[in-house]
Parts: C-alpha cells; sequence; structure tokens
C-alpha cells in the first residue's frame, strides 16, 4: 500500500468509526427544515405575503422605486431553521456555512454561529438565519420589471416558499471530543 492510499483510507475510517459511536445512527441523519421567515424584505419592503403590486402602498412602491433609481435592492431574509436530533446523545451545533439561494441562483453566503445543544432522542432546536445582499446586478441582467419578480411570491401567507433554498453545512459536537462537520451542504427549503 502506498503512501497516498493511506493517507486516503485514515479520514475514512475516522468517518465510519465516529458513525459507529452513536449505537448505529449516524451523525449525518440530524434533519433539518426551514421552520418559518421571520421577515422578507425588497429594498426595505416587506414582501412577504404579496401576490401582486396592488399589496404595496403608496410609500412602499416609492422605496421601491428609490431602491431601482439609486441601484440598491437589497433582499433581506431573516429564516428560523429546525434541526432535530435522532442520536443517543446531546448535540451542541456549533456553526454552520450557508447558502441563500432565490430561484435556484446564489444570492450570498455566510457563516453563523450557533453554540446551542439539541437534547438527544428527537430533541429540536430553532435557530435564526439572517441574510441580505444587493441584488441590482442579478435584476438588471433581466430588465427593471425584474423587481416585481423577486418580490412578488418570495414567501406565501402561510410562510412557505418554493422559491428560496438555504444550504448549510452544519459542526456539531457529541461529548466532549468528538467534531463533527457535514462533508456537504444540506438542501434545506
Amino acid at each position: 500500500m502506498n503512501l497516498k492510499s493511506f493517507l486516503f483510507l485514515i479520514p475514512l475510517a475516522l468517518t465510519l468509526a465516529s458513525c459507529s459511536i452513536f449505537g448505529g445512527k449516524s451523525i449525518s441523519k440530524c434533519q433539518f427544515k426551514l421552520a418559518k421567515f421571520e421577515s422578507v424584505t425588497l429594498a426595505g419592503v416587506d414582501v412577504k405575503g404579496a401576490k401582486s403590486l396592488k399589496d404595496f402602498n403608496m410609500t412602499e412602491q416609492a422605496m421601491l422605486m428609490k431602491g431601482l433609481a439609486q441601484a440598491n435592492i437589497e433582499v433581506g431574509i431573516h429564516a428560523i431553521l429546525a434541526t432535530r436530533n435522532p442520536n443517543s446523545k446531546i448535540a451542541i451545533l456549533n456553526s454552520f456555512e450557508w447558502i441563500l439561494l432565490i430561484d435556484d441562483v446564489k444570492i450570498t453566503q455566510g457563516v453563523t454561529t450557533v453554540n446551542k445543544p439539541v437534547a438527544a432522542d428527537g430533541g429540536i432546536l430553532e435557530f435564526p438565519v439572517r441574510a441580505s445582499a444587493n441584488i441590482m446586478d442579478l435584476i438588471s441582467r433581466q430588465g427593471k420589471n425584474a423587481i416585481l419578480s423577486y418580490g412578488l411570491g418570495l414567501v406565501d401567507e402561510e410562510d412557505k416558499s418554493d422559491r428560496i433554498t438555504l444550504k448549510i453545512k452544519p459542526t456539531f459536537t457529541f461529548g466532549k471530543k468528538l467534531i463533527y462537520t457535514y462533508p456537504n451542504y444540506v438542501i434545506v427549503k
């Protein structure tokens, strides 16, 4: 066995060993969901539940037009995510990297620190994600009328969205020593 093969097998063996610590339950089975949207704004205007231009008052329409005129159309999202821990040990959600997508287009990314426990055996933890980005470049490539398509229908009255996606890569601590970062992003809708 050459050195490259040996170095490849070490992380694989450690990953498999860490999963067996939890009695056959894989720590990668923690589940995530987008619980609710606290707020969704476009150029400072609340667009949660908006379906048509009639849903905006004159002041809000003026704010949207001002954002267009100043080339500053910022989308702001404050979402609450939830994770469920099916494992037999308490998990500490340390932090997570995230990527925000609207209509499958990457808008922005960041890292959020949580450092809160998720109870064992089905415990649930809710935690916030706040993201904002100026999407004027994206809108200007699609034409000025694209502001309505971005503002309308982002989130419906029931706090659901088919258009907003978060990809997260969480890091957990199990017990006092085992730190586990998901190898891939988890898609949360």
